[in-house]
């Protein structure tokens, strides 16, 4: 993963390692990032700030590959719905 001006510059690698990391999603806040990696066991979610450090595992049954924050408010509290 990868975050970069819309003109391509100022690239910084965000993800590193062995696995594909794939399909960041940024919070509605742009503070954090979530993204699929099977770095470990299968296909997992992991959370990461948005320069790329305090990278965590936010599940681990290996079945998920695209993250989602549709159900986030901007103050990180689920809706209700």
């Amino acid at each position: 993963v990868f975050l970069m001006n819309a003109d391509g510059s100022m690239q910084q690698q965000l993800t590193s390692g062995s696995g594909n990391n794939e399909n960041p999603s940024f919070s509605p806040d742009g503070r954090y990032l979530v993204f699929s990696s099977s770095r470990n066991r299968g296909s997992n979610l992991y959370l990461m700030m948005w320069d790329g450090s305090n990278q965590t595992a936010i599940t681990t049954d290996g079945q998920c590959k695209t993250p989602d924050w549709s159900n986030w408010l901007d103050t990180g509290e689920k809706k209700k719905e």
